[in-house]
């Protein structure tokens, strides 16, 4: 099957997009996480920190680097990226796309991005945390050549699920 990329982009991410982000995260953790995540746990997290206002402060922080996909014209996914000065990494904290518009190569594109700002900074890996159980956002991360060194807690709401960290040469 062939796929019309000709309508899809990414982009930086603007202000008015912050509404698009909080509703693509929540739909995506509910088709993503729902087997292994309590509803109330996904909802207490997201209100704490996809809420409007810290999305806006993360969109003010310099540190802060984000891109949005799009599929004719409209927000389809997102990527926020963390240059975390203090242990001197740059992070991909989060990488989304709905799943009607996944295997577009919208999350490959938006990998790249974060990818290209790392580099454009003067980083040479790039850092990720990615739950154990979401085993196809794992295997895709592996076939992108991320190597995970780390297994650590994940807290989200009361629920806490293994989280491994890892990354990529770039």
């Amino acid at each position: 099957m062939s796929i019309d990329l000709s309508s899809n982009m990414v982009r930086e991410w603007q202000q008015e997009d912050l509404p698009a982000i909080r509703k693509i995260g929540w739909k995506t953790w509910l088709a993503t996480y729902s087997h292994f995540v309590p509803r109330e746990d996904m909802t207490l997290f997201h209100e704490s920190y996809y809420s409007l206002e810290k999305l806006a402060a993360l969109f003010q922080n310099p540190d802060m680097y984000g891109f949005i996909a799009e599929a004719d014209g409209k927000p389809v996914g997102y990527s926020k990226c963390h240059d975390n000065r203090q242990e001197g990494r740059f992070y991909i904290t989060s990488l989304y796309v709905l799943p009607e518009f996944q295997g577009r190569r919208l999350g490959k594109r938006l990998l790249e991005q974060g990818l290209a700002r790392a580099k454009s900074i003067g980083h040479t890996r790039v850092w990720l945390g990615v739950m154990l159980a979401n085993k196809s956002s794992l295997k895709w991360y592996l076939k992108n050549d991320f190597v995970f060194v780390e297994q650590l807690p994940f807290v989200m709401g009361f629920s806490e699920v293994s989280h491994l960290i890892g990354f990529k040469e770039i």
